[in-house]
């Protein structure tokens, strides 16, 4: 007796395993090093969190379940005579798999890898576009830092030899310092945001968080059209324990099919559909706008700006050209005035300009 349960515990275990291995192309992972493949490359836990998540859920979605029950029962005898009620304690015991659990369980671990990737492309969509403008910005001041080092050296000296005045050199001294605490802004908020991955362009970044949105979408419908569906096959041990039976052991193969499946295809199209467009069309409660009315606005918006800070930057620049010519000490300090205004106009221009770059970039795919 003992001997056929275990074979059929067995066979149950068999069969399982291969319908793990099979039943579905996304084949879940194994435990250990190759569960753990996947990388954050967000940097900021957010992907582990979602699919380490995602998979102590399908864990418990692959993997049987065992039952047991023990009581005092009582249960008539099939017999032609009538006989009086036969009772005792009984035992049951064995395993439980519900099927639909493999693609149930795919279903989960690849929603979060679509949340993963959405998570991915939003940093590429908003963070990596300023993080790009703010560089540029921050290299203007960068090559700036040394001339105007230099120039508060010469005045330095200037001051020395009583060829300017004390309030002059206080004056360059509060500009210098001004250009170096606009870097030292620059170089925080750069700091404050994700860097952008090594050899990753942006072009498409914004499809590709569509495209992420929509297989969660995708995927979340299949999890809930799997709600409806139970394929769950049963194998265990039935027996008396104050009498001998000789077929103790069972095999049940039930299916049960909710019939609001009938109806669930409209309902999921119509989610799948609503959720395009809000996306696209719509403004979203969110930390960050990726409606692409919003990026053309932002693209206008700062391409106005990378126009008006451009003319004010030539004519900085047309003045300093024209100081240079005429010459003298008084032109020369007034230069320099011009100057450190015409660093800061150069910065903001460089910004507004690799931003709106940035930003087309990364439209791409989606185009117009």
């Amino acid at each position: 007796m003992r001997a056929a349960l275990g074979a059929a515990a067995m066979a149950m275990v068999t069969v399982l395993a291969g319908g793990s291995a099979h039943a579905d192309d996304d084949t879940p992972p194994a435990k250990g090093a190759a569960a753990t493949a996947e990388t954050d490359t967000s940097g900021d836990g957010y992907c582990e969190f979602v699919e380490g998540t995602a998979q102590a859920q399908s864990d418990l979605l692959y993997g049987p379940s065992v039952f047991g029950s023990f009581g005092y029962v009582k249960e008539p005898t099939v017999t032609s005579t009538s006989e009086p009620v036969t009772a005792g304690a009984r035992a049951v015991v064995g395993l439980q798999y519900n099927f639909i659990g493999i693609a149930s369980g795919n279903a989960t671990r690849a929603l979060a890898k679509a949340d993963c990737k959405r998570h991915q492309a939003l940093d590429r969509v908003q963070g990596e576009t300023v993080y790009r403008a703010l560089r540029a910005k921050k290299r203007v001041y960068d090559e700036a830092m040394a001339d105007a080092d230099k120039t508060m050296t010469g005045q330095e000296e200037d001051l020395k030899q009583h060829r300017i005045t004390a309030q002059e050199v206080v004056a360059t001294r509060l500009r210098v310092n001004e250009l170096h605490d606009l870097r030292e802004d620059t170089a925080r908020q750069l700091d404050a945001l994700p860097a952008p991955s090594k050899g990753e362009a942006l072009g498409g970044a914004l499809a590709t968080y569509y495209r992420a949105d929509t297989e969660m979408e995708e995927q979340s419908g299949r999890l809930r059209r799997l709600q409806g569906i139970d394929v769950t096959g049963r194998i265990g041990y039935d027996q008396y324990l104050d009498r001998t039976d000789n077929s103790p052991v069972f095999a049940v193969l039930q299916v049960t099919v909710n019939l609001g499946q009938i109806w669930m295809g409209d309902a999921n199209a119509r989610a799948l559909a609503g959720r395009k467009k809000a996306l696209r069309e719509q403004h979203q409660v969110q930390l960050v706008d990726t409606t692409i009315s919003h990026i053309k606005r932002e693209i206008e918006q700062e391409s106005t700006r990378a126009d008006e800070t451009a003319a004010l930057e030539q004519d900085l620049a047309n003045q300093i050209a024209s100081l240079d010519k005429v010459g003298g000490d008084d032109n020369k300090r007034y230069r320099q005035t011009v100057w450190f205004d015409w660093i800061k106009v150069k910065a903001e221009k460089t910004y507004f300009a690799q931003h709106v770059a940035s930003l087309k970039e990364v439209v791409g795919q989606v185009g117009e």
